[in-house]
């Protein structure tokens, strides 16, 4: 009998990772110890997205239902519903704010006060072609009091909220939602993949004290810097780990395979910790002789593009104007960490310590080898997130109960809601 992800009992949630080079998809559950675990996984090759944007609809429909198809065949999931993650050049971000004079000053603030003001700024935000993914409050003020983050059960005669905004390209975000529709699946949540990625690899004490979480994927670079558990600027940067293959490919003159292997298994960050005698040597073609390529040469190339990609992200650090320190430092994950002595070179450029993210501690312990790669912390943290969100509106439909027995007599119109990251809950219904 197949496993369905609505199953009352044994309740399973599927993220769904687009990306350039790879999509992953990763179906999970909350365990008894309340760690996620991981109950199927498949991985296939991306043909049709560059730079986190679908540019062949077709070609992504049909790694989507070849993962699918695996994901039934392999682990007898029959996936109807995803969390999905979003990154691309089409990806905005932006700060805003917006008060009001309360009618009533001293009744204190309710939820559903909080929502009518989150969804007057969404609408506030909305442009033609765009759409609001994300709407994440910074600080509220109240009477001139700043710095408030919780302002449930207070009083006071104006409310004034700072936001940080993430917006998208609204042909684009249609575009892959339409390749999932394709695939005959629905969508629960989009979310922007920094974010996710945060929610996999960060430490409670990293996002208190500041850390910027910096996800090298293969076609974008995503940035999200949190401070005081809030996150407070997101960026994402139109190239990553591809570009480095294709530096490779036409600097050597190499095949894609090639260059991604040079890459992959001799890459280094730093040029002057490679022996400049060591070389390798390709056969690209049965009938050509092999041929020789510098160890130093490649790292030089390599390190050329890190740098460009990590120098951008101190531009962003320094452009969030987020005050300093970030206890956390720089937290690297994605593909692109894995190459040797990227947390030195970042600490170089951005004078803060350095460390790769992993998802692994939120995992249970049988969790397989391969999930626990920086490569797979978007769609982990997709999982983490959906459980997240589930507990939260299971919470709030008891307060709805418990409002209902104490005042049966109220009847008020069905308004929406805002989950933790300020995305609409009833978004996609």
């Amino acid at each position: 009998m197949k496993k369905q992800i609505n199953n009352s009992e044994e309740r399973i949630y599927v993220g769904l990772d687009i990306g350039t080079t790879k999509l992953a998809m990763v179906a999970g559950k909350q365990n008894e110890d309340g760690k996620l675990e991981i109950i199927g996984h498949e991985v296939s090759n991306s043909k049709g997205v560059r730079r986190g944007t679908v540019i062949n609809v077709q070609k992504t429909v049909d790694g989507l239902k070849e993962l699918k198809t695996k994901m039934r065949d392999d682990f007898d999931i029959e996936v109807g519903v995803v969390h999905l993650g979003i990154a691309g050049k089409y990806v905005e971000s932006l700060n805003a704010e917006h008060s009001i004079i309360r009618k009533n000053p001293r009744s204190m603030i309710t939820e559903q006060e909080i929502n009518d003001f989150l969804e007057t700024v969404n609408h506030m935000l909305k442009q033609p072609g765009k759409e609001v993914i994300h709407l994440i409050p910074q600080e509220y003020i109240i009477d001139d009091e700043s710095g408030i983050t919780d302002v449930i059960g207070a009083v006071g005669t104006s409310l004034k909220c700072k936001f940080h905004a993430v917006v998208a390209d609204m042909a684009a975000v249609e575009m892959l939602k339409t390749c999932v529709t394709m695939a005959d699946m629905d969508i629960a949540n989009i979310m922007l993949e920094p974010i996710a990625s945060a929610k996999a690899v960060l430490e409670e004490q990293e996002k208190e004290g500041g850390v910027v979480l910096v996800d090298i994927g293969g076609g974008t670079t995503d940035i999200a810097i949190i401070k005081d558990d809030i996150v407070r600027h997101t960026c994402v940067i139109p190239f990553g780990g591809e570009a480095i293959t294709e530096d490779l490919k036409n600097g050597l003159s190499l095949l894609k395979d090639e260059a991604e292997i040079c890459k992959i298994n001799y890459g280094n960050a730093i040029p002057a910790d490679v022996n400049p005698n060591d070389v390798i040597a390709f056969q690209a073609m049965k009938n050509c002789p092999a041929r020789e390529f510098s160890l130093k040469a490649i790292s030089e190339i390599i390190s050329a593009r890190l740098t460009e990609i990590l120098e951008t992200v101190n531009y962003e650090i320094k452009l969030s104007e987020i005050s300093s320190p970030f206890i956390g430092g720089i937290v690297l994950t994605g593909g692109g960490s894995l190459i040797k002595n990227t947390t030195q070179l970042s600490s170089y450029i951005t004078g803060m310590s350095a460390r790769i993210g992993n998802p692994s501690h939120l995992l249970s312990h049988n969790t397989p080898n391969t999930l626990l790669s920086p490569q797979y912390s978007t769609v982990i943290g997709l999982l983490l997130n959906a459980i997240e969100n589930e507990k939260y509106k299971f919470s709030q439909n008891n307060k709805l109960n418990d409002t209902k027995v104490a005042a049966p007599q109220e009847k008020k119109e069905k308004k929406r809601k805002f989950d933790i990251f300020g995305n609409l809950s009833n978004f996609f219904d």
